[in-house]
């Protein structure tokens, strides 16, 4: 059943089995596998149905590093959660990339500090394989040989060590309506919409959470009783509910160790390589590389390198996606062009040299207008497969390198000075990108610049004038897992050290992140989580 925070009396108090904070897909997969007749689950939800504002305003922040944005721009507080902020178009509908992560991303590396996971891959595969049903993806393999047949072939790569791998692709409204619905009209469910959790209270012991207090924008507010707590409120928020609940610990719950909010991490995106194919006939080859439909699911291959590769030279994992481009789209006169659209007219020493730049270039401006505005040869990253003239569309394949970050304890989620309206500090997230970091970087693009010239599949060359792209909006770390509590802080269960009852969900207990989107580890460790639960409820 669904209700409104705003119509519960004041001061009042709710009893549950369980309370899980958050509706995105981490809280509505635990409370969905939870249900049954006897248990009674609220879930808690900051936002509405429908984009609030005001609401969203609550999720606003600050960074030391310009480079990485506002957390209220990259989180959604709404029923559905950040589901409701996908962006990857699917035809006409929207939804998100899928993957597993890679045995290696669970292994402690010798090169990676901070790294290893308290349980394999394997621990994890048959929740991977039920995160398949639930998140409506169809057969699990992510062999690329699995989904390739003759009219989409995969690249004759030599070496082993760049590989072909895939990514699968599910829809938002598998999380923003079939389970969320389904939530609203179980009676075993309270959906409670438009109360934001601003404080775990513990007991004497300061061991157990007692209950959890919820505010509304209009001033109400009452408690929430519960056996078990689930904080699933996102990778940023996890770590702010956390440092602002401080009645057990003045540093903040779970924060004995001052973990809370370390190990912050995300998924920065390089766009600084292109390849050059040896023969243009490979636009014509290579529709395996563009999203399609094979064997009953949504699939895009990419590059990847292996495992092996990845141990003897050290590096952190990477993916690579290619993406045809016209001739022309990053000449030295685009860039120009691009830019001068960009630079204010207060700066008017800067437009004079831009406009200058875009002159000496106008050539490959005029030439770029006639191919995409004369002839539709325009830059695509979805369908290009199925476009004509391909060989005569595209000139090279832009590679957009999605990362994996190495664990820092200095980058984190901290509280800021200012105060949102509910009165509680707000999140100020300090974001680092680190020397092994970049070190990783410059490597990949060696191999990959290697492995495929010697493959005969083209050269890589250099994109003058990009920057790194820190904002994937994929938050990672901030609650970290690990069985130690003075290096993590939820157990391999993920519940929190300091307490018995309290369990955090989501993106923010990952010790390393992998490239790959999370949403599918997300839902395979809800649905472990939600398997411990069950046991410890009819324990």
């Amino acid at each position: 059943m669904e209700i409104d925070a705003r119509d519960v009396r004041d001061g009042s108090e709710l009893d549950a089995d369980v309370c899980i904070i958050g509706t995105g897909p981490a809280g509505l997969t635990i409370a969905r596998a939870l249900v049954r007749p006897d248990l009674r689950i609220i879930l808690l939800e900051s936002g509405g149905h429908r984009p609030d504002p005001a609401v969203q305003a609550l999720a606003a922040g600050t960074t030391t590093d310009s480079s990485y944005v506002d957390p209220g721009l990259t989180r959604r507080r709404q029923a559905g959660g950040t589901a409701q902020d996908w962006n990857t178009a699917i035809g006409s509908e929207i939804g998100a990339k899928y993957l597993p992560l890679d045995p290696i991303d669970f292994e402690a590396r010798a090169w990676m500090p901070g790294s290893g996971w308290p349980f394999d891959r394997a621990e994890l595969d048959p929740y991977y394989a039920r995160a398949h049903e639930v998140c409506d993806l169809g057969p699990t393999s992510y062999r690329a040989a699995d989904w390739t047949d003759p009219e989409r072939p995969l690249l004759a790569l030599e070496g082993g060590r760049v590989v072909t791998a895939i990514y699968r692709y599910g829809f938002d409204r598998t999380f923003t309506d079939v389970h969320l619905n389904a939530a609203c009209r179980a009676e075993s469910i309270v959906v409670c919409l438009h109360g934001t959790v601003v404080d775990f209270a513990t007991g004497p012991d300061t061991r157990t959470v007692t209950h959890v207090r919820v505010q509304c924008l209009g001033g109400t507010g009452f408690r929430v009783r519960a056996r078990f707590f689930v904080l699933a409120a996102g990778g940023m928020e996890n770590s702010r509910v956390l440092l602002t609940s401080t009645g057990g610990c003045a540093r903040g719950l779970g924060n004995e160790h001052d973990l809370v909010g370390r190990y912050f991490m995300d998924h920065p995106r390089d766009y600084s390589c292109a390849l050059a194919p040896a023969d243009r006939a490979i636009f014509d080859r290579a529709g395996f590389y563009d999203l399609h439909t094979a064997r009953g699911g949504l699939v895009m291959g990419r590059l990847g390198l292996s495992a092996e590769c990845l141990r003897q030279e050290r590096l952190l994992n990477v993916s690579a996606t290619l993406r045809p481009r016209p001739p022309g789209h990053r000449s030295a006169g685009m860039r120009a062009l691009r830019t001068l659209r960009s630079t204010s007219l207060r700066r008017p020493l800067q437009v004079l040299g831009r406009a200058g730049r875009l002159a000496m270039g106008l050539g490959d401006v005029v030439g770029y207008g006639y191919r995409r505005y004369v002839l539709g040869h325009e830059p695509t990253d979805v369908d290009w497969s199925l476009l004509p003239d391909k060989p005569l569309r595209f000139e090279t394949f832009e590679l957009l390198l999605n990362l994996e970050q190495a664990p820092d304890p200095d980058s984190r989620v901290t509280l800021g000075p200012g105060r949102d309206a509910l009165g509680l500090p707000r999140a100020h997230v300090i974001w680092r990108w680190r020397e092994r970091d970049q070190r990783s970087l410059d490597q990949v693009r060696l191999i990959l610049a290697r492995d495929l010239e010697r493959s005969g599949v083209g050269r890589i060359v250099p994109i003058a004038g990009t920057t790194l792209d820190p904002n994937a909006h994929h938050h990672l770390g901030g609650t970290r897992m690990h069985r130690d509590p003075r290096q993590g802080v939820v157990d391999e269960n993920c519940r929190v050290h300091a307490t018995a009852n309290l369990f955090v969900a989501g993106s923010s207990v990952f010790p390393t992140g992998g490239f790959a989107n999370p949403t599918l580890t997300i839902v395979a460790l809800a649905l472990r989580l939600a398997d411990h639960l069950g046991r410890a409820l009819s324990g």
